[in-house]
């Protein structure tokens, strides 16, 4: 899945991956858009030297922010998760060595006001997002697409 096709589902870019001066992973050039504190699902994906190649490499969501959740990819980059720290193994292998760019996609998903009782028989008025039935419909679009699961979708732990 290239970039086009994410834009005609109404992606945007939100900023892109680099290595930074400690040679870490971590996101920059964020748009004012992936900045808001909202819900959504986003997508790493790799462009190849002359951007010619481009492959969704992995698939995920946000609930209070795409930066935050970046922010909490990037602790378990340096250490902090066994998946963390693979995925930033291939991500340096890919910008250092192959010469590749890795760039963030986003878009925000439905939230919806919804009156429910709850547990107490009490009448409660909730706002809802959509945003765990979208990753998940994500993924399967990107690998029907590409023809597997995003690389990076598999990296758990052990």
């Amino acid at each position: 899945m290239d970039r086009k096709a994410l834009r005609h589902l109404g992606f945007t870019y939100a900023g892109h991956l680099e290595i930074d001066q400690n040679d870490k992973i971590d996101a920059t050039n964020w748009t004012d858009e992936a900045m808001a504190k909202v819900s959504g699902v986003y997508c790493w994906v790799c462009c190849g030297n002359l951007h010619t190649l481009e492959e969704v490499l992995y698939v995920g969501k946000y609930g209070k922010g795409l930066k935050k959740r970046f922010d909490e990819h990037r602790g378990g980059m340096r250490g902090g998760s066994k998946s963390g720290v693979k995925k930033a193994a291939i991500l340096t292998d890919l910008l250092e060595n192959q010469g590749h760019s890795v760039e963030i996609w986003h878009k925000r998903s439905n939230s919806f006001l919804q009156q429910y009782v709850n547990i107490f028989d009490k009448p409660q008025k909730e706002s809802f997002s959509a945003v765990s039935l979208d990753e998940i419909g994500m993924i399967k679009h990107v690998s029907a697409d590409q023809g597997d699961l995003p690389p990076l979708n598999g990296t758990k732990g052990g």
